[in-house]
């Protein structure tokens, strides 16, 4: 379950399986692992315009990372 703009809600609540629930805070760990790599990162103003825009229907092109 997400979230109007696609946000996962509570950790638990949007899994239903373990199997789902593994892979969500895989996903989770890779992405902490790659910002603290790179240190590239969408600020959450660009971020919710961003989504904004998709959930209107409009296509719209990830915005570049800040750094």
């Amino acid at each position: 379950m997400t979230t109007k703009r696609g946000v996962p809600v509570q950790l638990g609540s949007e899994t239903s399986k373990p199997a789902e629930r593994a892979a969500f805070l895989q996903a989770g760990l890779e992405a902490w692992s790659d910002y603290r790599k790179t240190g590239l990162h969408l600020d959450h103003a660009t971020a919710d315009e961003w989504l904004a825009k998709l959930e209107a229907g409009k296509a719209a092109k990830m915005p570049d990372c800040c750094d």
